[in-house]
């Protein structure tokens, strides 16, 4: 019950966050959270993940 508790509410604060956090902002709290990923996994699957366009991540991508 505790570990449905913490996946829920886990869940719920990653969905406040796409809809809160500019594109920045997401890619920066992924690469934080899931450092390995980012090279691991395509970039589409990330932008699909962070709920933004392959060229938005692009250009976050750019910028840094």
């Amino acid at each position: 019950r505790i570990l449905h508790q913490n996946v829920n509410k886990e869940l719920s604060h990653m969905f406040v966050e796409r809809l809160q956090l500019p594109p920045k902002e997401r890619y920066e709290q992924f690469n934080r959270r899931y450092p390995r990923l980012i090279n691991r996994v395509k970039l589409k699957y990330v932008a699909a993940f962070l709920g933004i366009s392959i060229y938005t991540l692009s250009r976050v991508r750019a910028k840094k």
